[in-house]
């Protein structure tokens, strides 16, 4: 009795060890498992489907998603890449196909591709730029049509509508007024006082234009300065002083006060570092005069940080001592 009880109990304690070491799946990973790949079979049909219809915007989207699904699937990364690429591809082709249209006066060819650039890369920022183009002058050809049916109606002699753009608001002149606005309230900052500023220098006596258009200047301004934005916000105060003429007083009191303030705080922030950062230091009180010219300490503390700096250099370019 003895005997059998030794030979069992070695077979006993094996079996358990087997038992213990082989692999347990949880049944909650088996349903994961199960879910992921039916999500990632719909998912490859529905790119599969986008890339026969030529809709490669919403095959890449499909392969993306798939790429996330199952980040260990390298099938699924070529595809994304080879989708990007055929993008990319068919974006070139089409802002050629449109720039070419552009050139040759056909702009419904031009708008369809660049149509079709923005669909495939909706932040292609050429193809905005030529549609946006390309609407200005629809509606420049528009106004201008309207122009002489409007002398001829008045009955206004030749020789007093020579300039009919005198008048904001009238005729393709004023339609650029009203553009330029719509451009900058629309957030083309560059875009939009590009456009003032040549209103303003074929119109120099549309003083009502002017005013509307340097107000609105000077309101974004107002803004960002309220923010504390006050680097932004100072070109802007310029533009607006430039683009009126005869800015009220307040205005040019406001640009010299932001530019004294900016030039106090990149000369306290030189100060600062002026120990540990002497480069960037030089950097802050170089800014500090390119706002105010004037500003005597950071004058003096430039030039004593420029010697400084040379020391140093040819401290370093010197050999070393044996």
């Amino acid at each position: 009795m003895r005997r059998y009880s030794s030979t069992l109990l070695p077979c006993a304690l094996l079996l358990g060890a087997c038992v213990s070491q082989s692999p347990v799946l949880p049944i909650s990973n088996v349903v994961l498992d199960s879910t992921v790949q039916d999500a990632a079979a719909r998912r490859e049909q529905l790119a599969q489907q986008a890339e026969t219809s030529g809709d490669l915007a919403q095959a890449a989207a499909q392969w993306q998603v798939l790429t996330l699904l199952m980040p260990d699937e390298e099938r699924y990364r070529k595809r994304l890449a080879a989708s990007r690429t055929a993008i990319a591809r068919a974006a070139a082709e089409h802002l050629q196909q449109g720039y070419a249209a552009q050139r040759k006066g056909d702009m419904d060819g031009a708008t369809v591709a660049m149509l079709k650039v923005l669909a495939l890369t909706p932040e292609n920022q050429d193809a905005a730029r030529v549609l946006r183009e390309i609407e200005r002058q629809r509606i420049v050809k528009i106004q201008a049509e309207r122009a002489p049916r409007y002398r001829l109606d008045t009955g206004t002699p030749a020789a007093r509508v020579a300039r009919p753009a005198e008048k904001a608001g009238e005729g393709v002149s004023g339609y650029e007024l009203e553009q330029s606005l719509e451009l900058f309230n629309a957030g083309d900052t560059v875009g939009g006082l590009r456009d003032m500023r040549r209103y303003v220098d074929a119109n120099p006596r549309d003083t009502t234009g002017r005013q509307r258009l340097s107000e609105a200047v000077y309101l974004r301004a107002r803004q960002l300065d309220e923010q504390g934005a006050q680097e932004r916000a100072l070109p802007l105060y310029e533009q607006a002083i430039a683009l009126r003429g005869d800015p009220p007083a307040v205005w040019a009191t406001k640009a010299q006060t932001i530019r004294r303030a900016l030039a106090t705080d990149y000369y306290e922030k030189a100060l600062r570092i002026y120990g540990s950062d002497l480069a960037t230091a030089i950097r802050y009180l170089e800014a500090s005069l390119r706002y105010e010219p004037a500003h005597t300490g950071a004058a003096l503390k430039l030039q004593e940080a420029r010697r400084l700096q040379d020391k140093l250099r040819q401290l370093d370019r010197s050999p070393p001592r044996r």
